[in-house]
């Protein structure tokens, strides 16, 4: 076929349609196909009849079930009456309706207009629109005044707003708009003025009584601190004198005394339900001690950990790297990631058991069936999926996380978490080609069973996107069981970890005494954004980061011991997570961050053994007597210095 048509030059699509009425007429006889688009679009746009955009009014729109948007909508030509709605070629008694997909986050508005840049058609079954459009977003058409009244009333509408206002339509309304307004502004400015000084004067009564409701709120907060610390010195009294008095019972007596005790301990069911329970203040001085009496009184196994254990825990938590609880079976690695959500409110744990024969990250977050086209999650990915839906924190504790390598599974949740990107789940094509399916489908009047497995399978892949951002609520926790049968840690693991090692811990008499009278039930509450909210500045704990930084720096003959800029940080923000921190905090800090990373051979090392001596006498002179004392228990070993046995 001749593209370029005739010669004569036109100025409208009807004109057009005319000069080529055998060609239309030809593309009406016979079933369309890719290649005719192609050709009708080459004529179109040789004549140049809509430029390199089309002007389109939405008749339609709705939302699938993908999040895409589908519009339907009408090419319009503007002309001396008015934007008027083009006849389509193929049936000329129709306008000429195009059907679309757009991004969700298009503001798209019924019956207004947009540009949009077009083509020709490709899809099989939309082969009769001949065109299509091919902007994701579309553009607001954006129109004078003038343009305004000629696509609404048409050249008798425009002419005669003219000759009622004159040629510069835009300059006469503004100006009439200006005087009326400013007939309004004066009486305005006198109310305006009123109300300022009404306003002023209220302002000073409430920062007066601001000030005064202050004073009596700190008088009654010192007064309750009193009663407070009165009353627990009493309980602890009354308590010791009624353990004492416990001692002195005969066997008998202790037996009918302890049957009696878990009679009256049991809860009704209204007691143990979730929504009975009371939400507790979130308070940064008090929060670690609030969760252990959580941890005591309100779960059945009574648990106890050191408040050195839950300190550490918690801020790790805040620095949102990667936790490793170390340490023997029975020490409470998992109950520990358990209680603290049951502790917490809207928090949720999930616990995924690793396999030996994990090797990438499909292991993790599943694969895609290139047969049927569709994604098989495991239980890791519908964990993340449903934290993203939600706005509690969750805790996610890999089990035995180095029964396989964990740099091969876990590697892209680390970079991704460092660098803030998404990571890939299979190939965006499959995307893309699910998403077409499941529009094509809605048109469909009578699918075959192919068709309608294809569209299942399509609609599940959409469940799952091509790629994933590790939600910011979400907290990795891995537990570890040092021996032969597993794979120790690598250096990249443990630069982005706290480790944080577990031993089988009893109460002290007071601990014992202090728990059990207690009564402590009900949640804290929780926001993220007050979770993740320093309570230091970073020069407040610089000296301490500076200190541990330059011991790491010692050790500069020994790979991958020496702290760097991503450590520095999470160092910093170990610190900061707290109004106030202690040598204690910094003396674990130290078994976290810095004693994990040392590991070398004595004899390939004899200088780094006399480094890591001086070390020790180092944390000794500082006060930090816990890192020491572990420390020289990696001493004892003939052959290697290291902290995982």
């Amino acid at each position: 076929m001749n593209i370029q048509g005739t010669e004569r030059t036109v100025s409208n699509l009807h004109e057009w349609l005319q000069l080529n009425h055998d060609y239309v007429e030809e593309l009406k006889q016979q079933p369309l196909t890719k290649q005719h688009t192609k050709a009708f679009y080459a004529r179109l746009t040789h004549a140049n009849i809509f430029g390199p955009k089309i002007i389109i009014r939405i008749n339609d729109k709705r939302t699938l079930e993908h999040g895409q948007i589908q519009i339907k909508a009408h090419i319009l030509e503007p002309t001396e009456n008015g934007l008027i709605a083009c006849k389509s070629p193929i049936f000329p008694h129709q306008d000429w309706e195009l059907s679309a997909l757009v991004h969700q986050d298009s503001v798209i508005r019924t019956g207004e207009l947009y540009e949009s840049s077009y083509t020709f058609e490709t899809h099989e079954r939309h082969m009769f629109q001949l065109l299509k459009i091919t902007s994701k977003k579309l553009t607001p058409l954006k129109l004078l005044l003038e343009d305004l009244l000629l696509a609404a009333g048409g050249k008798s509408l425009a002419v005669a707003t003219e000759k009622k206002i004159g040629t510069d339509l835009e300059s006469v309304v503004l100006s009439r708009l200006v005087e009326y307004r400013k007939s309004l502004f004066e009486d305005e400015i006198l109310k305006v003025q009123k109300d300022q000084l009404q306003l002023e004067a209220l302002q000073r009564e409430n920062a007066e009584l601001r000030d005064l409701l202050t004073k009596e709120r700190k008088d009654l907060s010192h007064a309750i601190n009193q009663l407070e610390k009165t009353h627990q010195t009493e309980k602890t009294a009354l308590n010791i004198r009624h353990q004492k008095e416990i001692s002195q019972l005969t066997d008998r007596e202790l037996r009918l005394y302890t049957i009696i005790s878990e009679l009256r301990k049991k809860p009704n069911s209204t007691q143990s339900s979730e929504l009975d329970k009371p939400i507790l203040p979130w308070d940064t001085d008090t929060v670690v001690n609030t969760i252990q009496q959580l941890f005591y009184c309100d779960r059945d196994e009574k648990l106890y950990y050191h408040p050195s254990v839950i300190d550490s825990f918690l801020r790790a938590l805040q620095t949102n790297a990667l936790i490793i609880l170390s340490g023997p079976s029975g020490t409470g690695k998992s109950s520990l990631v358990t209680a603290f959500a049951d502790a917490l409110q809207h928090a949720t744990a999930s616990s995924i058991s690793v396999q030996s024969s994990w090797t990438d990250k499909q292991d993790l977050f599943g694969y895609f069936n290139s047969i049927e086209k569709c994604f098989v999650p495991t239980e890791f990915l519908e964990k993340l999926m449903e934290a993203k839906a939600s706005t509690g924190l969750h805790l996610i504790s890999l089990d035995e996380m180095n029964l396989s390598h964990v740099e091969y599974y876990f590697a892209e949740i680390l970079s991704s978490r460092e660098q803030n990107k998404a990571i890939q789940l299979y190939p965006q094509r499959y995307y893309d080609e699910a998403e077409e399916i499941v529009s094509d489908f809605e048109c469909i009047e009578d699918p075959t069973p192919t068709q309608i497995n294809q569209y299942r399978n399509a609609r599940e892949l959409l469940k799952y996107h091509y790629q994933i951002v590790i939600p910011d609520n979400v907290r990795f926790i891995g537990t570890i069981n040092m021996d032969h049968t597993v794979k120790p840690l690598s250096p990249k693991v443990i630069d982005r970890s706290f480790v944080i090692e577990l031993t089988h811990q009893t109460l002290t008499t007071e601990e014992k005494t202090e728990l059990d009278a207690s009564t402590l039930t009900g949640k804290i509450e929780y926001e993220h954004y007050r979770f993740m909210t320093p309570g230091l500045s970073p020069e407040a704990v610089e000296p301490d980061v500076e200190w541990i930084i330059e011991c790491s720096a010692e050790f500069h003959t020994i790979p991958d011991v020496r702290i760097n800029a991503r450590g520095k940080k999470q160092l910093t923000t170990y610190l900061q997570a707290a109004p106030t921190f202690s040598k204690q905090t910094v003396d674990h800090l130290i078994m976290s961050k810095l004693l994990p990373r040392i590991h070398f051979s004595i004899n390939q090392h004899p200088e780094a053994l006399e480094t890591f001596k001086s070390f020790i006498d180092k944390l000794y002179a500082k006060g930090f007597h816990e890192s020491a004392t572990r420390a020289n228990v990696m001493l004892q070993s003939n052959r290697y210095i290291k902290f995982f046995d």
